[in-house]
């Protein structure tokens, strides 16, 4: 009798633990609703001649929880549909949110995480209760295997808040770097990159960012310049853009410190990348965007969701000159930003004039927007 009761009572007690035990599982490993982006690579050279390859690009990223782990997957795709249009195969990392380390991610990403880990070792998350409206110096050290940018890579950085907007309170930062000079042998390289990331209230989500970087050297007396901008906002599952209108005169003009341009690069002689384009300058790209990226972030989660679609694209865009890749017909950054939400940015009219020095784009010098067509160091 009483084994019968401690039976019926055993039972129930068993399901009710192991009940507990799997809801516990399921609330500790959530899949967080995925987030949709679109994602603008503009690559401008000039050397011997001109060359010019626009990457447009929509993913999907896809994060779940589990404690302090956070796992993402990334499907990305190149917008319209051509014979060249690149196939992009789905990434796949995590982030220990503990160390804010990266790690796990596909043998072609190794460099990327590398510099992830490297950079946030010396960083912390931005506090948008301690930093907002104020500006302060960041310094990133690149290590020894990285020498296209230097020994480090030195930012101003300014943190403002957007409040009440139509995507509720957000944070942006700017990152604007101070010119870096390559340690690869003689080659004379100056770059430069500036950025900007918009991010939710708790800065967990990016909702817009837009990154410029310029490379110039004089290699055998001649003058070449790579440029990289790259623009990326957060969308609904259809590709319309989340509404970003309305931010105001202040925060449009803490964009345009990022130096943007509303000219298209004019191609009158057609040229393949130098093998100092290929080899340094766009190495030098991609270190760059990451560095950028976890300096306005303090980390790399969220901004890795961003920082590696775009090493990604810019490999891509490395063998564009070859004939391999489709060019995108949309507007630029600039005009892309405009139509969109319609702000009108102050920018920079020529190539090179970040790093200082510019050439003249489409044959003049001109101002977009409403502004000054000048550069604006830190």
């Amino acid at each position: 009798m009483d084994r019968e009761k401690t039976s019926k009572t055993f039972i129930p007690s068993v399901c009710f633990l192991l009940s507990i035990f799997c809801t516990a599982v399921v609330l500790a490993s959530q899949p967080l609703p995925p987030q949709c982006y679109k994602m603008t690579s503009t690559i401008e050279y000039i050397g011997k001649g001109q060359f010019r390859n626009q990457l447009d690009s929509f993913y999907v990223v896809k994060k779940e929880c589990n404690g302090n782990k956070e796992t993402f997957q990334i499907s990305q795709r190149q917008s319209g549909s051509s014979d060249k249009s690149w196939k992009f195969e789905p990434m796949k990392f995590m982030v220990d949110k503990s160390t804010q380390k990266v790690y796990g991610s596909d043998n072609e990403f190794l460099r990327w995480e590398q510099i992830n880990n490297s950079c946030a070792s010396f960083l912390e998350k931005i506090d948008p209760d301690q930093v907002i409206d104020k500006t302060w110096k960041q310094t990133v050290p690149l290590g020894k295997s990285d020498k296209c940018l230097g020994d480090n890579l030195t930012f101003t950085v300014t943190a403002m808040r957007l409040e009440n907007t139509k995507m509720g309170n957000l944070v942006a930062v700017r990152a604007l770097s101070e010119p870096a000079v390559s340690n690869e042998s003689a080659d004379n390289t100056i770059s430069k990159v500036n950025a900007v990331y918009v991010f939710d209230a708790d800065v967990e989500n990016v909702v817009f960012s837009v990154t410029v970087f310029e490379s110039t050297t004089n290699m055998n007396g001649l003058r070449e310049v790579l440029r990289n901008e790259i623009t990326t906002y957060l969308t609904t599952p259809s590709g319309k853009p989340v509404d970003l209108s309305e931010l105001g005169n202040e925060f449009t003009n803490f964009v345009s410190q990022v130096s943007l341009t509303d000219k298209k690069l004019e191609v009158k002689e057609p040229c393949e990348f130098s093998n100092w384009a290929r080899n340094i300058a766009f190495n030098a790209a991609q270190t760059a965007n990451i560095c950028a990226s976890i300096v306005c972030e303090g980390a790399v989660n969220p901004v890795s969701a961003v920082s590696l679609p775009a090493a990604r694209a810019l490999e891509a865009q490395k063998n564009s000159d070859k004939g391999l890749l489709a060019a995108s017909q949309d507007g630029n950054a600039f005009q892309q930003l405009k139509s969109n939400w319609g702000w009108n940015l102050p920018t920079v009219g020529v190539i090179g004039g970040v790093v200082g020095g510019g050439i003249a784009i489409g044959g003049g010098f001109g101002g977009g927007g409403g502004g000054s067509s000048t550069a604006v160091s830190p």
